[in-house]
């Protein structure tokens, strides 16, 4: 937790939570802050604007919006109950009881939770993070009182305007660059077990037999633990579309093609851009967060230097391109093709 709460990720994250009151907030650095130290009026920019992205130039995502990341959960409980069982007499000597059904007097129980999802596509608000710790008393038959004292409990709303920014096309994070989170996934893996498994009758008091039906109370320990694992180890740390500071950044980013140094629906505030290619012997889409590659190196080297450059050029995927101008014309006309890198010609 330290670590998000850092200064390098309140000033980088897009969402981050909330100390008081279990909310995300949104990021105001990067609009606040960055964008007026990069945005210039227009022909007083004192240098030349090139971005790259790790995220895949044909749009496609890590995960889909909403998914697990991690659930957790342990109990441990001693208590005592009064179980009702019905005994048949086989033969002279043997005897078969029955249980009918026990009914809880007082339980003693502590549980650990924790449970981590990415952000939802949505229309409400919805949990996406809770972790908590409690002991609980139950006294009275069935737990009609129920006395509860909680430990740790943290948990986390996204509100219905949040984007589901967490697995979409970006350079990625992986959540085993957390050490405890990797010895624990290391070191117990995916299991579980449930309390009828490990049920462990502590003493047994006989009360009363009426008939055949018999009438004990008995004390017992049950315990129950799972670990559903951790579903997605990588998360988008960079979306493509704030890498490339496109405009507007909102769900329609997540699923444009931003190949060949171009997007007329979505296009970026710099001069030419590139973005990660597939490597299909890898099955890799999106690169990891942040990993300089061969072919950024070449394409800004280029950049830099002025040279013809058409290392972001690609035979994967494409956009199709529109022409603007005037509508309807009468004598003459300028048209265009927005968005075009630098050095295109059509």
């Amino acid at each position: 937790m330290e670590y998000f709460k850092s200064k390098v990720c309140k000033d980088v994250l897009i969402y981050q939570t909330s100390d008081n009151d279990n909310s995300v907030a949104q990021n105001s650095f990067i609009e606040n802050v960055y964008q007026p130290m990069v945005t210039f009026a227009a022909n007083t920019q004192p240098y030349q604007f090139v971005t790259t992205s790790l995220g895949n130039e044909c749009a496609t995502p890590l995960f889909e919006a909403g998914r697990r990341f991690m659930e957790f959960n342990s109990q441990i409980a001693a208590g005592i109950k009064i179980k009702v069982s019905l005994g048949l007499l086989i033969g002279r000597s043997r005897r078969l009881d029955i249980n009918l059904f026990s009914i809880p007097i007082s339980e003693l129980k502590y549980e650990t939770v924790v449970f981590a999802r990415a952000i939802p596509n949505q229309i409400s608000p919805t949990r996406l993070i809770t972790a908590y710790t409690y002991i609980s008393k139950f006294t009275l038959v069935n737990g009609l009182v129920n006395i509860r004292k909680n430990g740790v409990d943290e948990v986390a709303y996204a509100g219905a305007h949040l984007l589901p920014i967490d697995g979409v096309p970006g350079s990625f994070h992986t959540l085993m660059d957390f050490t405890e989170l990797r010895s624990f996934q290391n070191t117990f893996g995916n299991f579980g077990f449930s309390y009828n498994d490990y049920i462990i009758t502590l003493f047994k008091i006989p009360i009363k037999k009426i008939l055949a039906v018999k009438f004990s109370l008995y004390g017992f320990f049950k315990t129950s633990m799972y670990n559903s694992g951790i579903f997605n180890t990588n998360f988008t740390s960079l979306p493509i579309g704030s890498a490339l500071d496109v405009s507007p950044f909102n769900t329609n980013t997540f699923t444009q093609k931003y190949v060949n140094g171009v997007n007329q629906n979505l296009p970026s505030k710099s001069n030419n851009f590139i973005a990660q290619e597939t490597v299909q012997s890898q099955a890799l889409f999106n690169n990891a967060s942040m990993r300089f590659t061969a072919r950024n190196a070449r394409f800004l080297f280029n950049e830099m230097e002025n040279r013809p450059n058409l290392e972001n050029c690609s035979g994967e995927c494409s956009n199709p391109y529109f022409i603007a101008g005037a509508d309807p014309v009468c004598t003459t006309g300028t048209f265009t093709v927005p968005g075009l890198q630098r050095g295109v010609g059509i």
